[in-house]
């Protein structure tokens, strides 16, 4: 398909998005907040409509033909036991969309700004994801998801991922997987061609519809060297290392100077 339909196209599922997105603020998010259920119930159903929506909308893509080819392989290895640590690099704007799209009790650390948002926020405050704010805070929020079962999904890269290649990891990931005794489940996401890359506007579009694939990968095993570390410290960094390496082997880049 021509490259001014699939300019429309992506145009049209992204104005769908935000609209969908700001009536169902505006209604079913309060309805839920309001009604008479505990709060836990009200978390579970708003985390369901979030899901429920992430995923509909990368079918709404496959569908208008924006990506050609949208392929999952190992997603039964989360679906099974738990719960999880999910780190994934990030090329695209949509890949929270889609990995959070396939993943039933799967929680999010989001930007301060966008939980504070007064439309956006209103579901991402309902359904519990966890914002980035003061670390000791984000640190007991994602202890307590862990032990409610929940998942939780972060992009160690922080931001978007420079064309062809991978962001030095910050060390969020490696903090959580340092102090909390959870599997740690790497997601590997490749876009060809590239496209909603960082600083890029959405109407610039690849010369063909994409191809996205999500490889959910075995949990990463972890060094006996690394468990037995007892400086906390020098195991975040050794650990941040181990997922930055993994990453860059899976995606062929060359590895970076150690921190």
């Amino acid at each position: 398909m021509n490259r001014e339909y699939r300019r429309l196209a992506t145009g049209w599922c992204f104005f769908t998005f935000m609209v969908t997105g700001l009536l169902w603020s505006l209604t079913l998010f309060p309805l839920i907040y309001l009604a008479p259920i505990p709060r836990r119930w009200k978390r579970e159903a708003a985390l369901f409509l979030i899901q429920r929506g992430f995923r509909l909308f990368v079918r709404y893509m496959c569908f208008f033909r924006v990506i050609r080819r949208f392929e999952v392989s190992g997603l039964e290895r989360v679906r099974q036991g738990g719960p999880y640590l999910v780190i994934a690099n990030h090329p695209t704007l949509i890949d929270v969309v889609t990995v959070v799209g396939l993943l039933p009790h799967c929680n999010c650390i989001v930007k301060n700004a966008l939980w504070r948002n007064p439309f956006m926020g209103i579901g991402l405050r309902a359904a519990g994801f966890i914002p980035n704010n003061h670390p000791d805070q984000l640190m007991r929020d994602c202890d307590r998801s862990f032990h409610t079962g929940r998942s939780l999904m972060i992009f160690p890269e922080g931001t978007r991922s420079p064309r062809g290649g991978l962001r030095s990891f910050n060390r969020g990931a490696a903090h959580i997987a340092a102090r909390m005794d959870v599997p740690v489940v790497p997601v590997v996401i490749r876009c060809d061609p590239p496209t909603l890359l960082k600083h890029e506007p959405w109407y610039r579009v690849p010369p063909r519809a994409v191809d996205f694939t999500l490889e959910f990968q075995e949990p990463l095993q972890i060094p006996q060297e690394i468990r037995n570390e007892e400086n906390t410290p020098l195991r975040v960094r050794a650990l941040n290392r181990l997922f930055e390496s993994h990453f860059r082997t899976q995606l062929d880049l060359r590895e970076e100077p150690a921190d």
